[in-house]
């Protein structure tokens, strides 16, 4: 058998030292990986680098949305969880009632012959609410707009539960008491919330119109999320 000389049996030992030893040094590139950075793929990176969040902020890998967006690149309009309408503006209405015959005509509250106007949401009138009879409008023409400033009395306030899900108001003439209050026409209805509006998302400005009877109204809507 033949002997190792002792110069061959230390140049061994020496170089699985050396081998052991840059193994044992060799660096964890995530032992030093501190929040916000994250251990990705064996490298210590920032999340935000890996998305593309243009001239929006980035928090943990997600673009911050601003109000009423969401999605990976906040470019999805988020649905609202109500609606509130702060203004209703009626633009015109019918002077007579179907058969012709002037709205107030002989009431004996004194006013007349032109209606004194007031709009009514289709929920308040299902629940038997009645919170704008106050704010009537005395002896209304066709010729001038009537603003119901929601902001001043009750706010008119819509759930989101069914986007698709249209609401409405009617306008009432009112006269010498709730039970004697006349119904003008059937409700304008609109969605309170509809993609792609121009003003979302803070507020919008609804057109309605009531084809068969002449009417017209517009109702401000503000969104909140």
């Amino acid at each position: 058998m033949k002997k190792l000389s002792v110069t061959t049996v230390i140049m061994c030992f020496l170089t699985f030292s050396a081998c052991s030893k840059d193994a044992e040094e060799t660096p964890d590139p995530c032992a030093a990986c501190t929040f916000p950075k994250e251990c990705i793929d064996g490298r210590c990176v920032d999340p935000c680098d890996l998305v593309n969040c243009g001239d929006l902020d980035c928090k943990n890998g997600d673009c911050v949305c601003p109000t009423g967006f969401e999605g990976s690149n906040c470019n999805q309009e988020k649905i609202p969880e109500q609606v509130i309408v702060t203004e209703i503006r009626i633009l015109d209405f019918a002077m007579t009632r179907t058969d012709g015959s002037e709205w107030d005509a002989g009431q004996s509250d004194g006013t007349g012959p032109k209606p004194d106007i007031y709009p009514l949401p289709e929920s308040d009138l299902a629940e038997g609410n009645n919170p704008y009879r106050g704010s009537a409008k005395i002896d209304a023409g066709s010729d001038s707009v009537y603003v119901f400033d929601l902001r001043n009395s009750q706010v008119w306030t819509i759930d989101i539960t069914d986007p698709e899900e249209i609401t409405g108001f009617g306008l009432w003439d009112r006269d010498n008491s709730e039970e004697e209050d006349e119904y003008f026409f059937n409700p304008m209805g609109f969605l309170p919330y509809e993609p792609g509006r121009p003003g979302f998302p803070n507020s919008d400005t609804l057109l309605l119109e009531n084809t068969e009877r002449g009417s017209k109204a517009e109702v401000i809507v503000q969104y909140v999320f």
